[in-house]
């Protein structure tokens, strides 16, 4: 049961609350409400990757379905190598996160139910998994409007709604704060972005994709020939019409 809830789900907290739903009675749609508030945070996710899972293929389907808070800190926040298409790097990113996922649900549940072992305190690993996530992107970022948003917000919701009630709301109030700051959060990230999500590679400074450019030195020899080419047939030419004027 727990491996087939790891392939299928593939959202930890999503099959914590499925796990308690079923040892009660059957609510699907309390069960529905439960899990989209506990993983609205993956709306977030899909808006921010939408150019990157751009012009991807058939295997856009499996990024979609496969993003984890894992899988969008890498392939969000990481270049693939120079000449490696982007589609493919998170494809396989994607799909190594959900096999260790779906291995260590199984080893769990195998060892779990033999093993008298305390797991006290071991919540916190994903409280501590959000704060990497988020001092990563701070770094990385060049502005910061978007990352004070994701903590104000949610401060005013749980002053305003209390623990109980605060999370649609801290959502809304991100999303409304976002879409009134995007003028001043856009201009801060390149427009070759879209260009790197067509599996170009890597994007340069200068707009120009690191594959290409390490293609460039083997170029130039042949550049250098074609033009030594066109210079000589420019001189016999020149050569041949000053003959016919003396002519």
């Amino acid at each position: 049961m727990l491996t087939l809830m790891s392939v299928v789900i593939f959202a930890g907290s999503a099959e914590f609350v499925v796990a308690s739903q079923l040892a009660g009675a059957f609510n699907p749609l309390a069960t529905f409400a439960v899990v989209f508030i506990v993983n609205a945070r993956h709306l977030f996710y899909g808006l921010s990757m939408l150019e990157r899972f751009r012009n991807v293929g058939r295997k856009r389907a499996y990024l979609i379905f496969g993003m984890c808070d894992e899988t969008f800190s890498i392939t969000s926040a990481s270049e693939p190598p120079a000449g490696i298409d982007r589609g493919w790097f998170m494809f396989w990113v994607t799909l190594l996160n959900q096999l260790y996922w779906v291995a260590g649900c199984t080893l769990g549940g195998i060892f779990g139910a033999v093993a008298a072992t305390s797991v006290e305190g071991v919540s916190f690993a994903m409280t501590a998994l959000f704060v990497v996530i988020f001092l990563d992107q701070w770094e990385k970022d060049s502005q910061h409007l978007s990352a004070v948003a994701g903590i104000a917000c949610p401060a005013v919701a749980l002053v305003a709604f209390g623990a109980d009630g605060f999370m649609i709301p801290a959502l809304a109030l991100i999303l409304l704060a976002v879409t009134m700051m995007r003028p001043r959060i856009e201009p801060a990230y390149p427009e070759t972005e879209e260009a790197g999500a067509l599996g170009q590679g890597p994007i340069a400074a200068d707009g120009q994709s690191r594959a290409s450019d390490a293609t460039q030195p083997e170029c130039a020899p042949a550049a250098r020939k074609l033009s030594r080419a066109d210079s000589s047939d420019s001189s016999s030419l020149a050569e041949h019409g000053n003959g016919g004027d003396r002519a």
